[in-house]
């Protein structure tokens, strides 16, 4: 499985894990895909954990591979967002969106106490960031 940082990038991260499922419509990916998986987490991780030099690495690595990856576009927009790097997120954002409306996250958001899990694409969470922004 995938994991992905599915948050909004202007408040403190949305919280949670998305996956994409190995069933999913989507996974024509080639096994080079599923070695770029792990990488792609080990970005996540980073800017979970505030090492953005590393996720900035790791996240441009993947974009070079694969510059329409929705979820190296989208995570690279969290990214840009939370160096306040506006204009940059947002064509993170955008290109996530073009190339994100079949790519499935899975991802549970804790508010207030309260867990809801939901299921939801990249491109809904890059128009919901890109609000957060505005």
């Amino acid at each position: 499985m995938r994991i992905f940082l599915a948050a909004a990038a202007s408040v403190a991260l949305l919280a949670g894990c998305a996956t994409e499922s190995s069933t999913s419509n989507n996974s024509t990916r080639t096994a080079y895909a599923n070695e770029r998986d792990d990488s792609l987490g080990n970005g996540i991780s980073a800017v979970r954990t505030g090492d953005y030099a590393k996720a900035e690495a790791t996240l441009a690595a993947e974009l070079k591979a694969d510059p329409n990856d929705p979820y190296a576009n989208l995570n690279m927009g969290v990214l840009r967002a939370i160096q306040d790097r506006r204009d940059e997120a947002l064509a993170f954002y955008q290109r996530a969106i073009e190339n994100g409306e079949d790519a499935p996250i899975s991802r549970t958001v804790t508010a207030n106490g309260s867990v809801l899990a939901e299921s939801t694409t990249v491109a809904n969470v890059a128009r919901e960031n890109i609000s957060r922004l505005q």
